[in-house]
């Protein structure tokens, strides 16, 4: 006579845990990923909250001359160069393309260092500035 095979065949319920327990450890990795990306937000610091705390640079707004210009949404003009903030980072990367290696760029940011050479200490204050959210020690 022949044997059918069991539900409750050995190798059945060993796939079944595995199964089982990928597409738990699956969710348990989506659950935490989501919660850590709605606990930590990734959205920048407006420009005004940085400028506003830098007051070693001597930041002076200067929206309308420079907007004007560039067609940013907030301008500040500082010791270290000239802040902008877009409402896009398409337009941000526009502008940082066609200002070239005088300008640099984070996310919707733009830091325009002008044709004067800035010394060492300067560059320093303008990264700490374009990068407020970055601890680099």
């Amino acid at each position: 006579m022949k044997k059918f095979a069991s539900i409750f065949d050995p190798r059945d319920r060993i796939r079944q845990r595995i199964i089982t327990w990928s597409f738990a450890s699956a969710v348990l990795l989506f659950a935490v990923w989501l919660l850590l990306y709605i606990a930590i937000p990734l959205v920048p610091m407006p420009l005004t909250a940085v400028m506003v705390d830098a007051q070693q640079v001597h930041p002076v707004k200067a929206t309308a001359t420079v907007c004007a210009k560039y067609d940013c949404v907030e301008a500040w003009e500082t010791d270290v160069g000239t802040f902008m903030s877009y409402n896009s980072e398409r337009k941000a990367e526009y502008v940082a393309y066609i200002l070239g290696d005088r300008a640099r760029r984070n996310g919707t940011v733009l830091v325009d260092f002008g044709v004067e050479e800035k010394s060492f200490q300067q560059k320093v204050d303008a990264v700490a500035l374009l990068f407020p959210n970055k601890d680099w020690f």
